[in-house]
């Protein structure tokens, strides 16, 4: 074939093959997917890069929560008496003891029990011994609680002011809180009331009542309340006021107890006597005004006491020729008794022996 053929040839396969046009359109539109998703891309890796950058800014400047307490040293241990005690750094519950040091007072809020300690942790340890540290409350200050009521209360004071706060057990927050005077002092909670008082009188609150301020109940000092029995303080004499008989007894005694019901007051004979030191107990009977047997021999004293759950009286005992120091176990320390006294028999009977090591020993009523 001669070169000339040859071309002609090439020439008329060529024009004889339908070519389609460039799809322009197409090529467009993928180009412009490929540009959005490209876009899509940048602004998701931007995105997270800005995320990642705020998540790092929050956590090198927000403020640290408080650390959490840590875990108690639980044991199962059934306890000898109706009610939470403490003694040897040992907070004992219904039916394990943890070990707590430095509680400076106690209260049963159920199974429960709401504490203070020397650095003014106010926490709550919960029948399986778990811990939570709630608030907190100054120097010298005091815990109270109500298993009916559900309720804990202290009195909390910082350069913004001095308040009562209200703690409710049941949901695990603060109920209510209100301002009172600097130097306030609790007494008890009782039928839905928070009472304390302060140097102008004593008060009744009613928490759960929003924008319920407190109700001064008298002038004088309340010593305890217990089923609507109140007793008050007037000098070295205690006011015994049992409204269901309506009567009244002044009896010698500084400081008092009433017991669940309000038939019974413990409280401390009159005399010389240094916060925190042994006492000689009296007993009353608030329906008749009597002196009932206390329970405690001439050469005891009583380190703290409290009403149990079942018509009990509840001591820690020491002996007179023990308070200078005695061992147990090895260990120097005051020895103790934990003693249970029947109300209706006056029967008692030493629970168990409490080495104390120097710490506080209480009981939580």
């Amino acid at each position: 074939m001669s070169e000339v053929l040859a071309r002609e040839v090439f020439r008329s396969a060529a024009a004889s093959i339908e070519v389609l046009a460039p799809p322009y359109q197409e090529v467009v539109e993928l180009a412009r997917r490929q540009r959005s998703r490209r876009r899509r891309v940048v602004a998701g890796g931007t995105a997270a890069a800005l995320v990642a950058v705020g998540i790092a800014t929050w956590a090198a400047t927000r403020s640290s929560p408080p650390p959490e307490p840590d875990p108690l040293h639980v044991v199962v241990e059934r306890n000898p008496v109706s009610i939470p005690w403490y003694a040897d750094g040992r907070l004992h519950l219904r039916s394990v003891a943890v070990d707590l040091p430095g509680v400076t007072d106690a209260a049963a809020v159920g199974g429960s029990v709401v504490y203070l300690d020397e650095d003014g942790d106010v926490g709550i340890v919960d029948p399986r011994g778990v811990r939570s540290v709630v608030g907190s409350a100054g120097a010298g200050s005091t815990v109270v609680g109500s298993g009916v009521d559900n309720w804990a209360a202290w009195v909390h004071g910082d350069e913004s002011g001095t308040r009562l706060v209200v703690w409710s057990v049941a949901t695990d927050e603060v109920l209510a809180t209100t301002e009172v005077e600097a130097g306030t002092r609790l007494v008890a909670i009782d039928q839905d009331r928070v009472y304390f008082r302060d140097d102008t009188g004593s008060y009744a609150w009613q928490a759960a009542v929003p924008g319920m301020a407190p109700e001064r109940v008298a002038a004088g000092d309340l010593a305890d309340v217990a089923s609507a029995t109140r007793v008050y303080q007037r000098g070295r004499r205690i006011d015994m006021v049992q409204p269901l008989f309506s009567v009244s007894f002044l009896r010698p005694g500084e400081g008092a107890g009433v017991s669940p019901g309000g038939s019974y007051v413990t409280t401390r004979a009159p005399g010389p006597w240094e916060p925190g030191s042994p006492y000689v107990p009296l007993l009353y009977d608030t329906r008749s005004g009597d002196r009932m047997p206390s329970g405690v021999a001439p050469d005891e004293r009583v380190v703290d006491s409290a009403f149990g759950v079942s018509g009990e009286l509840l001591y820690l005992v020491a002996n007179l020729a023990d308070l200078q120091g005695a061992t147990l176990d090895g260990d120097v320390g005051t020895l103790l008794v934990l003693r249970r006294c029947d109300l209706e028999s006056g029967r008692c009977s030493d629970v168990a022996p409490v080495r104390t090591q120097g710490s506080n020993a209480l009981l939580a009523d």
